[in-house]
């Protein structure tokens, strides 16, 4: 199934943010980290992207209730990588990793892990 386009965040090293449109096509489980700081968001990403993981910065969207705006989404071959950062580091802002489900009416649907 296809995402609707969403303005996706890269080039997150350094906290250097530049945004672009892409259509995001899902052919697998994608996952989302979901942190109430920014600076938090990209430090996960790097440490994330340092092991290997494919890391994208994307706004997160509202259906999350949560966050400072952008979220960290990886494959879900990269969640244990993820849990163990997590429980290794003191984020103090993470609200969880979800993953993102079908879209209903065109809201994208979350389901915490």
């Amino acid at each position: 199934f296809h995402l609707q386009t969403q303005t996706f965040l890269t080039s997150f090293k350094y906290s250097v943010i530049e945004a672009k449109n892409v259509n995001l096509e899902v052919n697998m489980r994608t996952i989302l980290a979901i942190f109430r700081s920014t600076s938090e968001t990209l430090s996960f990403a790097n440490i994330l992207k340092s092991y290997g993981v494919g890391v994208s910065i994307i706004n997160t969207p509202r259906s999350a209730n949560v966050s400072c705006g952008i979220s960290a989404s990886f494959s879900a071959s990269g969640l244990d990588y993820a849990r163990n950062i997590v429980a290794r580091r003191n984020f103090f802002s993470f609200a969880g990793c979800f993953e993102i489900m079908p879209m209903v009416n065109h809201d994208i649907n979350l389901r915490r892990l």
